[in-house]
């Protein structure tokens, strides 16, 4: 049976489906705004934790709520982690990661929570930047896992100042060439991260690594297994004829529709990864 402070939350949130949307929160509130009263936190729609039929997992909030008392007796309760959120136009945040523990808060009657802001990049936005593209091929690459290097010998060389400052990472030698050669071939490039990494940062990242179409990558941030994730690759799926997912040794080539798919794997001989993989490409649709 539903609990009825659960079922408050669940009909509170149904009340404002399609009237709280995400909005960009500045610089400043990101970094100055670090705590929020707990009334002004509101759960997001897409987790599971909103879902009656799956809900919260209540051993978990009845031991964060135990631990929230005691850490508000000690005086230590600032210590914990964030809940991370993001800015809604209706006033207040909404939840990305940390419902258990707003839920807690609420029955430990504790009145404010520490929180990070975060922008997450809008469904709506990316679902438009489907619609308006005139390509039927699209390749996707997962910023952290694929494009992001730690090796030196296998990086592009480290930036000069003032990009140095602010990008730290290193990008596969050449990524910005795929890039810029993928589009030249009728491909949007999508760039995924299941972190929570801003797109005006992924953005800057690829033009500083001489991805001459940067503004025009299409960016997804804070991949999780949620409706969210569900609609953009059901739009995926209808939009694109072809799919190109690049990964650290290959790719596959998949017809979103039939769902059949071909791998391929790089021949790296005398190449770097990108150059490997700009080849690869090229002969794969040649081929089809």
């Amino acid at each position: 049976m539903m609990p009825d402070d659960y079922r408050k939350i669940v009909d509170e949130m149904n009340a404002t489906l399609g009237l709280a949307k995400p909005i960009h929160a500045l610089l400043a509130e990101r970094m100055l705004v670090k705590k929020a009263r707990v009334d002004k936190l509101h759960p997001n729609p897409d987790d599971e934790f909103s879902d009656p039929a799956i809900g919260p997992n209540f051993e978990i909030v009845s031991a964060y709520s135990e631990d929230y008392r005691r850490r508000v007796q000690l005086e230590t309760l600032w210590e914990t982690e964030p809940l991370m959120v993001e800015k809604l136009n209706i006033g207040g945040y909404r939840i990305l990661n940390g419902h258990h523990r707003w839920y807690a808060a609420m029955r430990a009657n504790v009145s404010e929570l520490p929180i990070k802001i975060l922008n997450t990049v809008p469904v709506e936005k990316i679902l438009s930047r489907l619609e308006t593209s005139e390509n039927e091929r699209a390749a996707a690459f997962d910023l952290d896992e694929v494009l992001l290097c730690t090796d030196a010998a296998l990086s592009d060389k480290a930036l000069s100042f003032p990009n140095s400052i602010k990008y730290k990472e290193l990008l596969r030698r050449n990524a910005g060439l795929l890039i810029t050669e993928l589009q030249s071939m009728g491909f949007d490039v999508w760039i995924y991260t299941g972190n929570f990494t801003p797109e005006s940062h992924i953005r800057g990242l690829l033009k500083a690594h001489r991805a001459k179409g940067a503004k025009n990558v299409g960016v997804i941030n804070f991949i999780r297994h949620n409706k969210r994730n569900k609609r953009i690759v059901s739009a995926i799926s209808n939009k694109y004829k072809l799919l190109v997912h690049g990964d650290n040794e290959g790719f596959t080539v998949t017809d979103p529709k039939t769902k059949e798919f071909e791998s391929y794997s790089l021949d790296l001989s005398g190449k770097d990864w990108s150059s490997a993989m700009i080849s690869g490409i090229r002969n794969a649709i040649q081929t089809a």
